[in-house]
């Protein structure tokens, strides 16, 4: 296969992906033919098979520096340059940052029964590459790519850059590939089939979103604390993890394609722009935590000094080639690291005790600076180690520092501050949550309800909202909020407040709904909710539904069969909905109407088996013409003898059932 990257100044002056150069003359085709047959000579084939679904393309790839960056694909064939490329010899391609455009080149025997493959360059940074397919009739063009494109110029909405491929039984074939960016010219490209692309990217997703779950956990739990304490080194802190995180996203392509998909030009500034901003939060809670002003008054001077410096630096990132910017990062983030470090030792020398929480967070953090900065400027390869390091290390030390600030918070305070504190906050979050759970069930005819709503800690992120319509008519509303404690409080708060905004529409399920969504629409972050919104109607008797990708309402018919509704309708906070659509039934007098959340469904006993919603449904199916408080009991008790030993549930649980009687 044989790649090629254009030279260009982040202007996108050419967005077309598909250009074929046909040679007219036969001596033109006798050429392109001979140098094929020459590079296959000194660079090795990737055989594709049966047995792999991935396949390195490095130990193949044979590369060119073109320090001029004006050669185009038909210039190295034409010129025989593929004679002066030189075979990879290391593990990884990495030439770290420069000015030239590099060119690639591999080929590829397809021995397998796959005829469709994908290229996989996962390097998310790239600012402009292009994809060239040479062979005996010519050159083609198959892709124009880079992050200087909107995102949605991508063939493959992924953070990396995949391309499609398609080979036939025995076919070879040759790649060039031309690379320009102002980012380190690293290479990690790879061949897949569709389902190891698929594994690949379960996994990546999984780990990034872990990462990013990680630091606004941090962030919450830690803003939370600022604003219960008022100390000032939180405000650092979790300014530091907020910018920490979105720069690691963004420089892994997440924040592209899920933030600003549309604008090639901050992307390609938001990783220096929001890194800056970390290394001067971090210097911030470093200066305040360590105390340096107190323990050595002219360093805590060159601390200052140094966050002074960086502010020219973020000023000029609009103005500044963006290679420049990216260096005076890289640079900036290894001796904020050392200033920090020589901070911390001087902290420990002066017998200051939270400094060994520091010191052991530096050492992660140090350990991922150093992997990361040594990949960018071309020293180590690009392997998964040099790739994440800098998300392992900031992930401990976020952590670390987070327990440094409670221990030094803990040497300020005497412990009965501390419980008293402590205790004061539980109830102030209990009472919240209190505020917005429904404890007393309206006065209604021809329905009987039981309820149970039981959050795994003190607070919970589940709701229900049962009122009345009218004399005939009831509205009954569940939700489970992503997460668990405060966090998935403060979104339960949310939910409660979108409810009551969302009443004018309670006879309509799916305006409901969607009023709800509208008023949480970008106001819940990274939470999410699922949701049902029920109607059950006495006098026309029919129950009217809408769900907002959540478990479907169980209705169990006087004869015994049951009956799922589970209309169409996303969860609200992923993508937004255009509309949610709505399922009827008919009841009748002895039915009875079950709503709940995955609290109980996704229980899992001491084997890891989950208890399952065809388990539930057989719990509701056997109690069927026994009363509604008898379902209740055994649904509860089923569970706990589900998960025995154990004595708490791993998530909320909320169960509404309606009888109509």
């Amino acid at each position: 296969m044989l790649t090629s990257i254009v030279s260009i100044m982040r202007k996108g002056n050419d967005s077309t992906v598909w250009h074929v150069v046909s040679f007219k003359t036969l001596i033109g085709a006798l050429v392109i033919t001979t140098v094929l047959l020459t590079i296959q000579a000194f660079a090795g084939t990737i055989v594709l098979d049966n047995i792999h679904d991935t396949y390195n393309t490095s130990p193949y790839i044979s590369m060119f520096e073109d320090p001029t960056s004006q050669l185009s694909a038909q210039d190295i064939i034409k010129n025989d340059l593929l004679k002066k490329f030189q075979d990879n010899t290391s593990k990884g391609i990495n030439k770290g940052y420069s000015n030239s455009s590099w060119w690639f080149y591999f080929s590829v025997h397809n021995r397998s029964s796959h005829t469709h493959w994908l290229v996989d360059l996962s390097f998310p940074t790239m600012d402009y590459f292009e994809f060239y397919n040479v062979n005996e009739k010519g050159i083609t063009c198959i892709a124009k790519e880079g992050d200087i494109f909107p995102f949605g110029h991508r063939k493959i909405a992924l953070n990396n850059f995949i391309l499609p491929l398609t080979l036939g039984y025995n076919e070879k074939a040759q790649y060039l590939i031309r690379v320009k960016t102002t980012s380190e010219v690293i290479i990690p490209l790879q061949i897949r089939t569709y389902t190891s692309l698929l594994e690949n990217s379960i996994k990546e997703y999984g780990g990034l979103w872990f990462y990013f779950g990680i630091m606004m956990a941090m962030f919450l739990y830690n803003l939370f604390l600022l604003i219960t304490l008022r100390d000032i080194s939180y405000l650092y802190y979790i300014l530091y993890v907020l910018f920490s995180a979105l720069s690691n996203i963004s420089f892994n392509g997440i924040a592209y394609q899920f933030f600003w998909p549309d604008s090639p030009w901050f992307h390609s500034v938001s990783i220096v722009f929001l890194g800056n901003l970390a290394i001067i939060s971090f210097m911030l809670f470093t200066r305040n935590f360590l105390m340096t002003r107190n323990f050595l008054h002219w360093y805590d001077t060159l601390l200052k000094i140094f966050i002074a410096l960086i502010v020219p630096v973020i000023i000029a990132i609009p103005l500044a080639p963006l290679s420049f910017s990216i260096i005076c990062l890289n640079t900036e983030v290894i001796v904020a690291t050392l200033l920090a470090f020589i901070a911390c030792v001087i902290a420990v020398k002066n017998k200051y005790k939270p400094a060994y929480f520091y010191l052991a967070s530096m050492i992660a953090v140090f350990l991922g600076v150093s992997l990361i900065s040594l990949r960018n400027f071309g020293i180590l390869p690009d392997v998964f180690i040099t790739r994440y390091g800098f998300h392992l290390g900031t992930s401990i030390d976020v952590i670390l520092l987070s327990i440094a600030l409670g221990y030094r918070y803990n040497l300020i305070k005497d412990e009965n501050e501390k419980l008293v504190i402590l205790k004061n906050e539980i109830e102030i979050a209990r009472t919240i949550y209190n505020s917005i759970v429904q404890t007393n069930i309206p006065e209604l005819t021809n329905v009987a309800i039981e309820t149970i709503l039981m959050p795994t800690e003190v607070i919970g992120g589940d709701i229900a909202e049962i009122h009345s319509i009218n004399e005939d008519t009831v509205g009954i509303f569940i939700a489970d909020i992503s997460g668990h404690g405060i966090p998935a409080a403060i979104g339960a708060a949310m939910v409660k407040m979108a409810c009551a905004h969302a009443s004018q529409y309670d006879e309509f399920p799916d305006k409901y709904l969607l009023s709800i969504e509208n008023t949480l629409s970008r106001r819940i972050g990274n939470q999410f909710v699922t949701a049902i919104y029920a109607v059950v109607d006495t006098k026309e008797m029919t129950v009217a539904t809408s769900n907002a990708g959540h478990y479907a309402i169980v209705l169990c018919k006087v004869d015994g069969s049951i009956v799922q509704l589970r209309p169409k309708g996303g969860a609200i906070g992923f993508y937004p909905n255009a509309f949610f659509a709505v399922a009827r039934e008919n009841i009748g007098k002895g039915d009875r109407i079950v709503l709940f959340t995955d609290g109980i469904v996704e229980l899992r006993n001491t084997k890891g088996e989950l208890f399952g919603e065809d388990r539930f449904i057989d719990i509701i199916r056997e109690y069927n013409g026994k009363s509604i408080k008898a379902l209740k009991n055994e649904i509860l008790a089923a569970a706990y003898r589900w998960i025995y030993p154990h004595k708490k549930f791993n998530d909320d649980f909320t169960l509404v059932i309606v009888d109509i009687v």
